[in-house]
């Protein structure tokens, strides 16, 4: 995460957990409201696959 002030130093985090029995649809309609609100957000993503 210091990398990301380093080279966005006036970027804001927001963390956002989304829980496995998320559907692809709440997934998409996520999505689609942060592209409408936030057209220059960018996203990072990280998934546990240790099931």
């Amino acid at each position: 995460m210091g990398e990301i002030k380093e080279f966005f130093p006036n970027s804001s985090l927001v963390p956002l957990i989304i829980k496995e029995p998320a559907k692809p649809d709440e997934i998409q309609k996520l999505f689609e409201a942060l592209k409408l609100s936030c057209s220059d957000c960018g996203l990072i993503a990280s998934v546990d696959m240790s099931k």
